[in-house]
């Protein structure tokens, strides 16, 4: 029979915090997919060089579009602005910063997207007597990915 220990350690609980450059709203998201960069190669022949049958050439790097999950944004008017300039097809770029940080609040890491813009919003929970936004899809379209 297997024993039970009660020391066992809790899974850690991250979340993601996204904050506009240009303004001081920000949301918390619980799930973020698609962030990656790609460097596309192409093979190319050089003359009538028999040692080297093809060589390769990295070509412009790519990026993908980022899936937010399960968020709300606090008292966000920005957020709001943002929401409808997409609904008239207005195209409002933005630097965004996502934080990942555990249960205490502190950063374990943060990428930074140049440009980014909503290409998709699912789920939206607008009430008249509050600034809050819950928001069950958010993908955005960017330009440009950075670590720190």
């Amino acid at each position: 029979m297997e024993e039970v220990h009660d020391n066992l350690w809790p899974l850690p609980q991250f979340y993601f915090i996204v904050k506009f450059s240009s303004h001081d709203d920000m949301g918390s998201f619980q799930e973020v997919s698609g962030l990656e960069t790609e460097i596309p190669v192409s093979e190319s022949q050089k003359d009538n060089n028999q040692a080297f049958k093809t060589f390769k050439i990295p070509e412009i790097g790519q990026v993908g579009r980022i899936t937010l999950k399960r968020g709300v944004f606090v008292k966000s008017n920005h957020f709001l602005k943002w929401y409808d300039t997409f609904k008239t097809n207005i195209i409002q770029r933005e630097i965004l910063t996502l934080q990942l940080v555990n249960e205490k609040g502190e950063l374990a890491m943060a990428w930074t997207l140049l440009n980014a813009w909503p290409t998709k919003i699912s789920g939206l929970d607008l009430r008249f007597d509050v600034t809050d936004v819950a928001v069950d899809i958010l993908e955005l379209a960017y330009e440009g990915l950075t670590v720190s």
